[in-house]
């Protein structure tokens, strides 16, 4: 779930339109791409973004 400002909810559902795909495909993507290149940055290595990951599971009870 995401919650939105109304004027964030018709800015995203306009570009989302605009490229014909459904606003939750089109997030879905953009935070797919989002955690790729944090997973592809050389100054973090995928282990530190998986530990930090499995830590919000532990503390928070947070599903990844």
């Amino acid at each position: 779930m995401i919650n939105l400002t109304i004027s964030d909810y018709k800015r995203w559902k306009s570009a989302a339109d605009f490229k014909g795909q459904p606003l939750a495909a089109m997030i879905r993507s953009l935070t797919e791409n989002y955690i790729t290149e944090l997973e592809n940055d050389w100054e973090m290595s995928v282990t530190d973004l998986i530990d930090y990951q499995e830590d919000l599971k532990k503390k928070e009870g947070v599903i990844v």
